[in-house]
């Protein structure tokens, strides 16, 4: 019974240890896929951009830009270099 219920105990660890390895995989794990690594950085690229487009429109007066989106405008140019010097 206990061989049986330890047996049991290790095929539950073995299984949720590859569904955890799974869940970290990229989204295509094709070999071949040369941009499959970049997905990542183009995701985060998309929402700093999304929300720098979004204050500069709220705030389409040019002064209130330069005043209000200056925290986006900077996340947006960080995450832009940083996609650059990858």
């Amino acid at each position: 019974m206990v061989a049986s219920f330890r047996s049991a105990l290790i095929v539950i660890h073995f299984f949720v240890a590859v569904g955890t390895v799974l869940d970290k995989a990229p989204i295509n794990a094709d070999p071949w896929d040369v941009d499959g690594p970049c997905q990542e950085y183009v995701e985060k690229l998309a929402v700093v951009q999304a929300r720098m487009v979004q204050c500069a429109t709220n705030w389409s007066i040019p002064p209130k830009v330069c005043t209000n989106c200056w925290e986006h405008y900077i996340a947006f140019k960080q995450f832009e270099y940083e996609t650059k010097h990858l």
